[in-house]
């Protein structure tokens, strides 16, 4: 098949039929592979085909960095404006870090592509922001102001000022750990969303530290959930949004994330669970030639303990079940799962081949960069 006869079929039916194999993602990037695949694949064309997308199954998986319900509960009260439509779509997020990143990708940009959808793509858009999804969070952002004049509540409009906020001005890192601090599930969304960092050094540590390290965003996470149970919804946040999870605080006794949790007892449960299904490395050692293992009690070592193992058994699984050249890392975490369709780059390739001048490619995950 010809160049001339892949770019007819894409344009034939307005690239549905691509986008129906592929997924809205692939298909995206099918756009960004070569100028002749755009006036078939143009943005009105894949917001249009998305939408009329039906999913008909569920995929299993096992838990990721993110609680759909616990994330409702938290922001409910405190920021309606963030969960239009029930905020049953926060769960192809939580696809997302559970190993199923293309097809909660595909999911969500399906659902906020319909016309009616306008307050789920800006809220999504903002969510996506928070996570460190820029390229998707502009792309529903574009999906969003179609139809922001309006349908738009006047309520998801600070939302997004927030995040166009936020790229254009310095970010107020010191918000961030007062929101952390108080357990404010919402602000720290709107801190992430807005450009803050998630490895941003805060205060100094005191108690328990005489050398007086200083916080990062996951360890203060972390410290708080022994007393707050918002304090594991927001270290989700924050491992999701890619926050290093055995990253030590700025000082010379080298506090990780684990570590406080520990100090936390077992009311940190939900926390040092996260902390380990991301990776910690239980071998770091604080000054005082601790572990982790030696910070909490009995019951707290049983948590860790448990969590490892049950992290060692899925990398296990994850390698008989892939190819053998795919290798766990010495921590025992599974390793990311290749994602898209050998079709769509075989038809990536003939549409590069065949034409002289290709569009760039856009940085992130498959969604062309957008101007607002």
């Amino acid at each position: 098949m010809g160049a001339g006869a892949i770019y007819g079929f894409i344009e034939a039916d307005a690239g549905q039929r691509v986008v129906a194999f592929c997924g809205p993602c692939t298909a995206t990037r099918l756009a960004t592979a070569s100028s002749g695949f755009l006036p078939g694949l143009s943005f009105e064309n894949l917001r249009a085909a998305s939408a009329q997308l039906a999913w008909t199954r569920e995929p299993a998986m096992a838990p990721g960095l993110l609680d759909q319900e616990a994330l409702k509960e938290a922001v409910t009260t405190a920021a309606p404006q963030l969960l239009p439509a029930d905020g049953s779509w926060l769960r192809y997020f939580c696809w997302m870090t559970a190993g199923h990143a293309l097809e909660g990708v595909d999911r969500l940009v399906s659902e906020a592509a319909r016309p009616e959808s306008a307050d789920l793509a800006a809220a999504a858009s903002v969510w996506a922001a928070a996570l460190g999804r820029e390229a998707l969070a502009d792309f529903l952002e574009r999906l969003s102001a179609r139809c922001e004049a309006s349908q738009m509540s006047a309520a998801l409009r600070p939302a997004l000022r927030i995040r166009r906020a936020g790229r254009e001005r310095e970010t107020d890192e010191e918000q961030l750990f007062t929101h952390i601090f108080d357990g404010h599930v919402a602000g720290v969304i709107f801190d992430l969303a807005a450009g803050a960092d998630a490895e941003a050094p805060g205060p100094a540590i005191h108690r328990g530290d005489v050398g007086c390290c200083r916080w990062t965003p996951l360890a203060a996470a972390a410290e708080i959930s022994g007393r707050r149970k918002q304090g594991a919804v927001i270290a989700g946040l924050l491992l999701a949004a890619k926050a290093n999870v055995d990253r030590k605080c700025p000082g010379p006794c080298g506090w990780t994330p684990l570590m406080r949790a520990a100090g936390c007892g077992a009311s940190a449960a939900t926390t040092l669970q996260l902390l380990m299904r991301a990776g910690a490395d239980v071998r770091i050692r604080h000054e005082n030639g601790n572990t982790a293992l030696e910070m909490g009690d009995k019951a707290t070592a049983r948590i860790i303990r448990e969590a490892r193992d049950t992290r060692t058994l899925a990398a296990e699984l994850a390698l008989q079940a892939t190819p053998v050249d795919r290798q766990s890392d010495p921590r025992g975490r599974v390793p990311r799962l290749a994602t898209g369709s050998r079709n769509a780059l075989a038809l990536a390739h003939a549409g590069r081949a065949a034409t002289s001048k290709a569009t760039p490619k856009a940085s992130g995950r498959g969604y062309p960069k957008t101007t607002t």
